[in-house]
């Protein structure tokens, strides 16, 4: 089975219309050949992370559309080293 990752990005890709789209997406493409595993988004300058109910709403419209679903937890998010929060610093050689 392939695993589909999806980051929730609160108000771009977290309704439940969207939600009702990823799953006909997924069943028209990949039949019975993928999981999907949500990840919560960390708030970065640019975008922030669905709410926890949002999530909830998104997860509960695949399983009912016959998507297998998992959620992932947070992690990293105190050393900014979460999903989303992977960056560089550019540093000036003095």
């Amino acid at each position: 089975k392939l695993m589909i990752e999806y980051v929730m990005l609160k108000g771009i890709n977290d309704s439940p219309a969207q939600a009702k789209e990823l799953a006909l997406i997924l069943k028209k493409y990949l039949p019975h050949l993928y999981f999907v595993n949500l990840i919560a988004y960390n708030q970065t300058e640019r975008f922030q992370g669905s709410l926890p109910k949002t999530i909830k709403e998104f997860k509960m419209t695949l399983e009912k559309a016959g998507v297998t679903v998992f959620q992932r937890y947070k992690f990293g998010s105190d050393i900014k080293g979460a999903c989303g929060q992977l960056a560089g610093e550019l540093r000036e050689n003095k």
